[in-house]
């Protein structure tokens, strides 16, 4: 899906570029991955991330390595609420997971990154 900051994150990522020197605005790429993520609700796609990297002038590889290093950058689109179940229903919902069914009994087609949104009581 092709990503472009909308009017009020575009203004503010001018605000964030601007405290920056001219040849030092790729340095702004962290304030600039987390709008995109406001953006775009809460995950980083790859396309947000291209188009930070274009705007900042940089290689897209360069934002990619930010964007993995730090783990308050998403991914992966996340769950709005967590889901809670009896503990011994969270073990056997966690032995499929590690036996790699676990995703395909819960909800097929979810992410298995999303597997860690069970929280046991």
């Amino acid at each position: 899906m092709p990503f472009e900051f909308d009017a009020h994150h575009k203004s503010k990522f001018d605000e964030v570029v601007k405290k920056y020197p001219k040849n030092y605005k790729k340095a702004a790429v962290i304030p600039a991955l987390d709008l995109a993520q406001r953006q775009a609700g809460g995950w980083l796609p790859i396309s947000a991330m291209n188009h930070v990297a274009k705007l900042l002038e940089m290689p897209p590889m360069r934002v990619y390595e930010v964007a993995t290093f730090y783990t308050m950058f998403n991914r992966f689109a996340i769950f709005s609420s967590a889901v809670r179940a009896h503990s011994q229903t969270c073990l056997f919902f966690f032995f499929l997971a590690w036996q790699g069914k676990g995703r395909q009994v819960l909800c097929p087609g979810v992410h298995h990154h999303a597997m860690h949104a069970l929280q046991c009581l």
